[in-house]
């Protein structure tokens, strides 16, 4: 039991420093050495847990997948999770507030993944894996907001995507021209946008 704990303590802490390389040099520079130098371990000893930087990257996906909805739970507690409302508050929030939890290098590495997506095949399978599951989620929370008004939810797909794809965009202003936007205006910003598709959906 203690060696498959060390072992998953090391492959997370492997998985950490990928995330940390990433977002200073991106994919091409987070070479295996310089990952095990950021992790303090031998290039030997990240072989011995990863068989290529490929296998670290989908763990790293993985992780970040893990960390946000961790996130959306934890803001469950505090936005009235029992209301849809409360609900779509946390989850973009999850995504895109400020504040002790939040991660900038899980931030850049997202959009490094993004554009490896385009190049490698298997990475771009992972990127829609949890790009489709997210999705999913905030589909059946805006039905759900859409539901407690009494609205018809047939666009709620579409009204989830517009909020999904605001996401990633204030993702990509962010990492790659960040004088553009002001400190903090992304999560308020794409609330109000999300509110202001819900009321046109009432209005049509």
């Amino acid at each position: 039991m203690s060696r498959a704990s060390n072992t998953a303590a090391r492959r997370l802490q492997i998985v950490e420093a990928m995330s940390k390389v990433m977002a200073r040099s991106g994919y091409e520079g987070a070479t295996i050495n310089a990952v095990a130098e950021e992790a303090g371990l031998t290039p030997g000893l990240v072989h011995y847990h990863f068989k290529s930087k490929l296998e670290i990257l989908l763990s790293l996906i993985s992780a970040l997948e893990s960390a946000v909805n961790e996130r959306f739970e934890n803001r469950l507690k505090i936005k009235g999770g029992d209301h849809p409302k409360g609900q779509l508050k946390a989850f973009v929030e999850s995504y895109l507030a400020l504040g002790k939890d939040s991660n900038p290098d899980a931030v850049a590495c997202w959009i490094a993944i993004g554009t490896e997506a385009l190049r490698d095949e298997q990475i771009k399978e992972a990127y829609q894996d949890v790009s489709s599951r997210q999705l999913a989620h905030l589909e059946k929370i805006i039905k759900d907001c859409l539901k407690v008004s009494l609205q018809e939810t047939r666009a709620a797909r579409q009204i989830a995507l517009g909020i999904y794809a605001a996401i990633e965009g204030c993702y990509r202003l962010q990492v790659c021209a960040p004088q553009m936007v002001q400190s903090g205006f992304a999560a308020p910003t794409v609330l109000r946008m999300a509110e202001g598709l819900l009321t046109a959906q009432k209005r049509s």
